[in-house]
């Protein structure tokens, strides 16, 4: 596999403060006795609706199951908007009134990283019951800045091809397999458009914005190419890889099977495939609790050759904490933070995109 990239990748970071409470102890040992509250920022909204809260279920889910596990150890969740958790933190930090752990994007971790109260957790994971290295390398490296590990990898936003299971059944067309291809992709949308009912084989965004540039730059590796040269310098998509790309949806837009969304952004493609208009739709894994309607199968990336590449672009997440004494694998022992179990798939700093497994791997897969 390519190496991978970093994009936009969220990080759980620990920042040095005091603890909530005051009746704690720390022993020898680095554990705590005594009763421990830690205030925990992170960007997912809570329900209602339950159907678009998952995220939020999620992590409350894991902060239940550490508590349960660690009952003189208390976490206060709080929701911080992820677009302002930067600027939100650096604020606290400057005045002192930070939180205990907060949720981060990866590209944060630079800036974060020149605060003094950031915990370094370099030789926390370290220790082999932690299995740092359970997660991918591009995990690893975009939590860790100059060679310290500033925060823990918690979840990774790849792409892969949602479909319609009805509809493919509907119109003949075989589950997609794990070594499908674009031709493949190809064929399956021209077989379930349906233009008298305006359904649509694909849907693809068409406004040249981050949601468009995305899912391009994931056919562009696919077909052999790159947006720069080796050394970063020239832009390098003019290319028979960038050709082969684009060739392939203007093939499909002219077979009628391509639906081109020029409002990617204001949710009309879930509308579209929740009510069966669309057979197939490029997405991550936000985007599944939002299809109640859909008898819907994930596959991963396709290739443009039998045997070839179904690399993916990826925007991972991470936490970040903000103080912690002690933690384990399955979370933070003796006054810290929540180590989240979800798979990142980052890069190196400063890369301008992440490069990932699909989306129907598990964390605990190796990328090869």
């Amino acid at each position: 596999m390519k190496r991978l990239w970093l994009v936009v990748p969220l990080a759980l970071v620990v920042i040095a403060s005091a603890c909530s409470s005051s009746s704690s102890t720390a022993t020898a040992s680095g554990s705590v006795t005594g009763d421990v509250t830690l205030t925990m920022w992170m960007g997912y909204t809570p329900p209602p609706p339950v159907e678009q809260s998952q995220e939020y279920l999620s992590i409350q889910d894991m902060v239940t199951r550490f508590q349960a596990a660690h009952p003189n150890i208390h976490i206060n969740i709080q929701y911080v908007n992820s677009d302002n958790a930067l600027q939100k933190a650096t604020v606290a930090l400057q005045g002192g009134k930070q939180p205990d752990i907060s949720y981060q994007y990866g590209t944060n971790m630079p800036q974060l990283a020149t605060a003094p109260k950031l915990v370094d957790l370099t030789q926390r994971v370290q220790d082999p019951s932690f299995d740092w290295n359970d997660f991918f390398e591009g995990e690893r490296a975009v939590a860790t800045v100059d060679g310290r590990v500033l925060g823990i990898p918690a979840l990774v936003d790849n792409l892969a091809i949602v479909y319609n299971k009805d509809l493919f059944a509907k119109a003949g067309v075989p589950t997609p397999t794990p070594d499908w291809t674009w031709d493949d992709v190809r064929a399956a949308a021209k077989a379930t458009t349906d233009p008298a009912n305006k359904v649509f084989g694909l849907v693809f965004p068409a406004d040249a914005s981050e949601t468009m540039v995305w899912q391009f730059e994931a056919m562009l590796w696919e077909a052999g190419g790159d947006i720069l040269n080796a050394d970063n310098t020239q832009a390098a998509f003019n290319s028979p890889a960038g050709v082969r790309a684009a060739t392939m949806l203007q093939q499909m837009q002219q077979d009628g099977s391509l639906y081109l969304d020029f409002h990617p952004d204001s949710g009309q493609y879930t509308n579209l495939f929740n009510s069966g208009k669309i057979g197939m739709l490029i997405t991550g894994p936000w985007d599944l609790s939002a299809f109640p309607n859909v008898d819907y199968g994930v596959q991963q990336m396709p290739s443009f050759d039998p045997g070839g590449s179904h690399i993916t672009i990826a925007g991972p997440d991470c936490s970040a904490g903000v103080n912690v004494t002690e933690m384990t694998g399955a979370g933070v022992v003796a006054g810290g933070g929540v180590a989240a179990g979800g798979g990142v798939v980052c890069a190196a700093s400063g890369s301008p995109a992440a490069r990932a497994i699909p989306m129907t791997s598990s964390h605990s897969a190796r990328a090869e």
